[in-house]
């Protein structure tokens, strides 16, 4: 479900994105990032307890300099790890709109 969501979003503009509790995965996650690549317009990201691990945060941090107008993610229960978490730190710290950050179990 995860892959045909990500296709689906691709062609809006979205403001807000929950998804939290989807067991997206990390290749859900993969695909979702791609779709969402340059999401000016985003500006809560919510992919909570989806099963991501170092890798999908890792996909997600390569991406995260696209969405400029940021203000929300979480990615907390998740099992990212410190390295993960870290990649997702720096990413963001091109996003002077971000004022909220989830990253706890």
């Amino acid at each position: 479900a995860g892959l045909e969501i990500a296709k689906a979003l691709g062609r809006h503009s979205l403001h807000t994105l929950r998804l939290a509790g989807n067991l997206m995965g990390d290749q859900a996650v993969a695909a979702l990032a791609d779709a969402l690549r340059h999401s000016s317009t985003l500006t809560l990201l919510d992919l909570a307890d989806n099963t991501l691990s170092e890798q999908g945060a890792t996909r997600l941090a390569e991406v995260l300099g696209g969405f400029s107008a940021l203000r929300n993610l979480s990615v907390k229960d998740n099992a990212i790890g410190g390295a993960g978490a870290l990649q997702l730190v720096e990413a963001l710290r091109a996003i002077a709109t971000l004022s909220d950050l989830g990253l706890g179990s």
